[in-house]
């Protein structure tokens, strides 16, 4: 775009629109200001740069050109794919939730009888696995498939003796997972605040690259190339990319407290409901005090946490830079 563009005062409304002597600058060489015939196309400006409105607006040969180069492009065929495949994703977006929320009344209401279920499932496939070795000993040579037996033998030992030792806090561990999933569907709405806070990051993410981009083009600048031609180049500062950086720490630290705070906002929720609750009846929370708790009085305490993890997440970044710098290298 930087070399075949050219520079307007007004984005073309129609293929038919002509521009005056000084409506324009070419950035090309020899370049001109007028639209050839079926070769404008009507436009809309975005960020300061014209769109074609649709594909039907180019021309026939733009529009079989454009086909053409999009054509043999991997992101062009993932997304060709992606709106082939749309149907099947949104159902099996839906069927996610409905299966999701199957498996918390499951959790809640048949954990332990779940669990027992997947307990004897595991002395199955050992015994299974015994037998299939036993019996392959007798269709192969050596000592391959004794070796085999002798390794799911031990495992199925081991796993028997670490549920007769620890079967107590087995059943704990059964009635933990219970009161959760009891939380879960006492508290549906709280599922809510995990995708408000999804889209919450989604457009905080989109400012921010709108603001990236803002600061970058503060170092383009339209060079005359001396033959009635001019071209753009981008020329960072030292000022420049120190601002980069920080909104870089900026972001990481910003969607760092957006996922801190949601889980803070389960805890809450969750904390609620477990004293509230007792032998004879079931507790209950509230999701918007925790979300007022994370607001008004922890909203420090979760930035602070956050700037923590930013700084190992960066940290974590070079690090894996440094190592992909040097493998590369190698």
């Amino acid at each position: 775009m930087i070399k075949t563009g050219t520079c307007v005062n007004t984005c073309p409304s129609s293929k038919d629109y002509k521009f005056g002597a000084n409506d324009c600058k070419p950035l090309i060489k020899n370049g001109g200001c007028t639209i050839a015939t079926d070769q404008g196309y009507q436009t809309k400006e975005i960020l300061n740069i014209c769109v074609p409105s649709s594909t039907d607006a180019v021309g026939s040969s733009v529009k079989n050109q454009w086909d053409s180069i999009m054509g043999n492009q991997v992101a062009s065929r993932f997304w060709r794919d992606i709106q082939l495949c749309s149907t099947a994703i949104y159902i099996s977006l839906g069927l996610g939730l409905v299966y999701t929320m199957m498996y918390l009344y499951a959790m809640s209401n048949f954990a332990h009888i779940i669990a027992y279920i997947a307990i004897a499932m595991l002395e199955i496939i050992f015994v299974a696995g015994m037998g299939a070795c036993i019996y392959a000993t007798t269709k192969v040579d050596g000592y391959g498939m004794w070796i085999a037996f002798a390794g799911i033998f031990f495992s199925f030992l081991l796993f028997n003796c670490m549920m007769w030792c620890y079967w107590t806090k087995m059943k704990i561990a059964i009635a933990i997972i219970d009161s959760a999933a009891d939380f879960m569907v006492a508290t549906k709405r709280i599922s809510l605040v995990t995708i408000l806070y999804f889209f919450v990051g989604a457009f905080v993410f989109i400012l921010w690259g709108v603001g990236f981009i803002g600061v970058v083009s503060t170092n383009v600048s339209i060079v005359d190339n001396g033959d009635g031609t001019w071209s753009k180049e981008i020329t960072y500062t030292n000022s420049t990319i120190a601002m980069l950086c920080i909104m870089g720490f900026g972001i990481i630290w910003i969607e760092n407290y957006i996922r801190e705070k949601t889980k803070f906002i389960y805890m809450i929720s969750a904390t609620q409901y477990y004293f509230t609750s007792s032998r004879d009846k079931e507790g209950s929370s509230s999701v918007m005090a925790g979300m007022m708790i994370s607001y008004f009085k922890h909203a420090g305490s979760i930035a602070l946490g956050s700037l923590l993890h930013t700084f190992v997440t960066v940290l974590r970044i070079i690090v894996d830079a440094l190592v992909n710098a040097a493998e590369n290298k190698g």
